[in-house]
């Protein structure tokens, strides 16, 4: 008889003395839970279409490992086990992130979100409308997956994993998806009962991981910017706030394998182009009752901070820089104004998101661990400025709750 997943995960001894122990709540049980058994039954599917049980026997025995941290103890093991967590998608982000010379807290960035991400999969087997979901598609040998899904209520996240038998394809170091060759068009999203949001944000491309799968995180943000117009955008917040689920549908019917490096009368080489359709589709649980918003209404040399809103990802600091931006000798056309956000000590918070919300207006999300004084810095390389690129023109001390 076939052993089930606990029956594995009961086999694999661990010494839990070797990992440093942190409470747990019974929330949080209930969701390492989760994506624990859901990693172990993907890792268990995938091996038996690989015919490989060397290869299950150690994922089972990681997993197990990972199932120390939601004994009856109700413990985390923090930090070695912290990234077994996660599922192999984030895994593999989080390495190539530490192994490039990526952006200040790339890697950190994919951690923050796979603490909160919970399997596609799971999301999609929650409602009774599940047949209506895509969340694999195997066509002309390569295989497309949506791993992990998560939205605050301000961006919404989800990874994706390729794997293929194609030589030329696997030759490539990054692979672009297009809606159609050429094609960037943004993935649609809508709510629960069918509206239309209006999204922006990343889309296109899946980094090649040891494991020989490609990967990529990809952000969609609500932003309601200039051209819908303030009344659009607070209907888009109550939109997203007050359904539970909104659905994203992804088509992908185009996909171009390149290697990192400029050719001389091209940007990148491409090693294979596949077309076909891997159109998926999966829902997505809002999960924003946590998020807490603070007035701030702070100000320097005519740039405001008016209000910051924490979520369990990130903060959010919306941005007035009209004062600044409308007295002379500012001139608009000339540069923009650009944000970091910093700890007393110097340290810069890494970013997730960046919004236009109207002329003159910035929303900013930083990745935020509790910090409860934090600076905003302000920046220009506009004409008044010539010769000297990002001056700073503003700095703001926010004391946080």
């Amino acid at each position: 008889m076939e052993k089930t997943i606990y029956q594995l995960l009961n086999e694999v001894e661990t010494d839990f003395t070797e990992y440093e122990q942190v409470e747990l709540s019974s929330e949080e049980k209930d969701y390492y839970k989760q994506k624990i058994l859901m990693e172990v039954k993907d890792m268990k599917d995938n091996t038996k279409n690989n015919g490989n049980k060397k290869i299950w026997k150690k994922a089972v025995g990681i997993a197990a490992a990972c199932a120390v941290v939601v004994g009856a103890a109700g413990t985390v093991a923090n930090p070695v086990l912290a990234k077994q967590i996660f599922s192999r998608v984030f895994g593999n982000l989080i390495d190539i992130s530490e192994k490039e010379e990526s952006w200040v807290g790339q890697n950190k960035v994919y951690t923050k979100i796979a603490e909160n991400a919970l399997p596609a999969q799971g999301e999609t087997d929650k409602y009774q409308d599940s047949k209506d979901y895509v969340t694999t598609v195997e066509d002309n040998g390569v295989t497309v997956s949506v791993s992990d899904v998560y939205c605050d209520g301000y961006s919404l996240y989800y990874t994706i994993a390729m794997t293929t038998n194609n030589e030329d394809l696997n030759k490539a170091e990054t692979v672009l998806l297009y809606k159609q060759k050429g094609d960037w068009s943004f993935p649609k999203v809508v709510s629960q009962d069918g509206k239309n949001l209006e999204t922006g944000g990343s889309w296109g491309s899946l980094k090649k991981s040891e494991d020989g799968s490609f990967v990529g995180m990809f952000e969609l943000s609500f932003s309601g910017d200039d051209f819908y117009g303030k009344e659009r955008q607070e209907e888009l917040k109550s939109e997203i706030e007050q359904k539970g689920r909104l659905v994203v549908d992804c088509p992908v019917e185009a996909l171009t394998g390149v290697l990192n490096q400029e050719a001389e009368d091209q940007c990148l080489v491409e090693t294979a182009c596949v077309e076909g359709k891997w159109n998926l589709k999966f829902p997505v649980t809002v999960d924003n009752a946590d998020n807490q918003t603070f007035e701030i209404n702070q100000e320097d040399n005519g740039i405001l901070v008016e209000r910051a809103t924490m979520t369990k990802t990130g903060l959010i600091l919306e941005m007035d820089y009209s004062t600044y931006a409308t007295r002379p000798p500012y001139d608009f056309e000339d540069g923009d104004i650009c944000f970091c956000v910093r700890d007393t000590e110097g340290n810069y918070l890494g970013y997730l998101d960046t919004n236009y919300k109207q002329l003159f207006r910035q929303d900013i999300e930083v990745l935020y661990d509790g910090q409860k004084d934090i600076i905003v810095e302000a920046f220009t390389d506009t004409e008044e400025n010539r010769g000297e690129m990002n001056v700073k023109i503003a700095e703001i001390l926010i004391h946080l709750p």
